[in-house]
């Protein structure tokens, strides 16, 4: 729905978040992304069985400040005109005489990876980028050179692009400068004036397993927690929304996706979600 308001396909917006979360934190306006591409669009490849893969440079304008529905126009545009001036990754590396350091692709360290289909693969050991985000229907994850980043940074890195896509996508009128800053999307709140609603203690098993868990990442009383407060209001952050799923995921299946948690952020949100999902890929991380 939310790439049809744009008029484009829904990769635009995953790709448009990635490079206003590498902006905001790197400060750069002008960034160069690696996109893989199937490079079966020369008919003469088609019949043949191989791998033809080419590496595309997006180069990312994000100056001016611009809002979301800007931004992703500017990605789509870009993203088309690479399309139709496709070049071979190795000329196009030859033809602008880039420099070659050992270990490091010329022209770009970070990267973008789409799959329609459901399936990450295998778990990655090494990454050539600094990043790359790969994004594989509802799941993702973020490959890091380890030498430059550690977990705990590519988990906070993972956290900021989700709620930063949740903003984009729920509000693109959001300027680049506060995609981050802006709120998640919550549920209405109630109107000034109106009288506390009574709060609601966990009513079954999965609301006290995450209770228990809400308990301990926010430091609450044991008779505080209540079953429709948002976990951001009660005062969690990006980062302890990744803790808690992983203390809520089971040793083998899924458990709820961050996606899944912004939608709805409460503990009767989260249990819904435990008692829903199926088995299969852990898709928050």
């Amino acid at each position: 729905g939310a790439a049809r308001h744009h008029g484009t396909r829904p990769v635009m917006l995953f790709l448009a978040a990635w490079t206003a979360l590498l902006h905001h934190h790197s400060g750069a306006a002008d960034l160069a992304v690696g996109l893989p591409v199937a490079g079966r669009d020369d008919p003469a490849t088609r019949a043949m069985v191989g791998t033809f893969v080419n590496m595309r440079v997006l180069r990312a304008d994000l100056s001016g400040d611009p809002d979301g529905t800007e931004l992703v126009r500017r990605t789509t545009t870009a993203v088309r005109a690479g399309e139709k001036f496709d070049i071979p990754f190795q000329s196009l590396v030859e033809l602008l005489a880039a420099p070659r350091l050992p270990g490091v692709p010329p022209l770009y360290q970070l990267a973008f990876n789409h799959t329609p289909a459901d399936g990450l693969g295998p778990p990655v050991s090494s990454c050539e980028e600094d990043l790359l985000l790969d994004v594989a229907g509802s799941g993702l994850r973020l490959v890091y050179d380890a030498a430059l980043f550690d977990r705990s940074t590519a988990d906070l890195l993972l956290a900021d692009y989700l709620r930063l896509l949740a903003v984009l996508l729920d509000a693109p009128g959001t300027r680049l400068s506060a995609l981050l800053a802006a709120p998640a999307p919550r549920h209405t709140p109630r109107s000034a004036g109106a009288a506390p609603a009574a709060r609601t203690a966990p009513r079954d098993a999965a609301e006290e397993r995450v209770a228990a868990v809400w308990r301990t990442l926010l430091g609450t009383d044991s008779g505080t927690v209540d079953v429709h407060e948002d976990f951001f209001t009660a005062g969690g952050h990006s980062l302890q929304a990744l803790r808690l799923l992983a203390r809520l995921a089971p040793a083998r299946g899924s458990g709820p996706t961050l996606r899944t948690f912004f939608a709805d952020p409460t503990v009767a949100g989260l249990a819904t979600a435990l008692k829903s999902t199926p088995d299969g890929r852990t898709a928050w991380r």
